[in-house]
């Protein structure tokens, strides 16, 4: 049977192909636009990507990270998973408020919870086979991911490897500061006090830190010399969560504070 079309009148055979030919056309266009914005898409994606991991830049500059072993370079790329993971929704922006970067961080505190359950397992198998490996040997940001990880992770794991930390500060593999952070970290979830003075929380209906309690806290300077800290290095660390450090104010917030702690979760502090 012939097509239909051929029984048409010319007329209309040749307006039906000039309309072909003008829905080839318009189709061409189309496709070249959207090829055009997928690209323009992906390269936008690419520069934010860049934007939001500015560690990348950092590993470029790291003279332990390219002088590392050869027993150890499998290592650098999985550390540098673990820790960027880590940081997702942790990393402050640049020019980002803290309380702002507080909030992002509970938005996505379900992920965030996942993400750590599965870097434990990861750096837990690394320390349990090479130890708290040096930065020296395998990078700044490499080395530091097994703190993060460990000061991430729940209370029996941070228990376990917290020795480990000690003794990695005392062959100086480690810094003091982590060292306080943790053993704070710990003592806050067994005792509901800290020690070093490390430890805030972001109350949102206030939209301010809050240092969790401190035992002793007219000694916490005297405490973080001891183990090595600088006399302002209490001052420095407070006011990147726009705290000032006074004892009065202190004493007159802590019942707030305790009543905070009391009815918060482990996984709240």
């Amino acid at each position: 049977m012939r097509p239909a079309f051929n029984n048409l009148p010319q007329k209309y055979t040749e307006k039906s192909v000039l309309i072909c030919v003008f829905c080839g056309k318009f189709l061409f266009w189309i496709l070249l636009l959207l090829l055009t914005l997928n690209a323009a898409t992906a390269q936008t994606k690419e520069t934010d990507d860049t934007a939001s991991s500015p560690f990348k830049q950092l590993y470029g500059i790291d003279i332990y990270r390219k002088k590392a072993a050869d027993s150890l370079q499998y290592l650098i790329p999985l550390l540098d998973t673990i820790f960027e993971n880590d940081q997702k929704y942790r990393y402050r922006r640049k020019d980002e408020e803290q309380s702002a970067a507080a909030e992002r961080f509970n938005l996505h505190k379900k992920e965030i919870l996942y993400i750590d359950s599965i870097n434990v397992l990861k750096i837990t198998a690394i320390l349990d086979r090479y130890g708290w490996i040096d930065k020296k040997k395998i990078g700044i940001l490499e080395g530091g991911t097994f703190f993060w990880i460990i000061q991430h992770a729940n209370i029996d794991v941070q228990e376990k490897y917290l020795p480990m930390l000690r003794q990695a500060v005392l062959e100086k593999s480690e810094t003091a500061h982590h060292l306080t952070m943790m053993e704070d970290r710990v003592s806050l979830r067994k005792n509901k006090y800290q020690l070093y003075g490390t430890q805030v929380f972001y109350y949102p209906p206030k939209k301010r830190f809050y240092l969790f309690p401190l035992i002793e806290p007219d000694k916490v300077n005297e405490r973080r010399q001891i183990v090595g800290l600088s006399p302002t290095s209490f001052d420095a660390y407070l006011k990147q969560f726009n705290l000032v450090w006074n004892l009065d104010t202190y004493q007159k917030e802590l019942h707030d504070v305790q009543r905070f702690v009391a009815n918060s979760k482990p996984s709240d502090q």
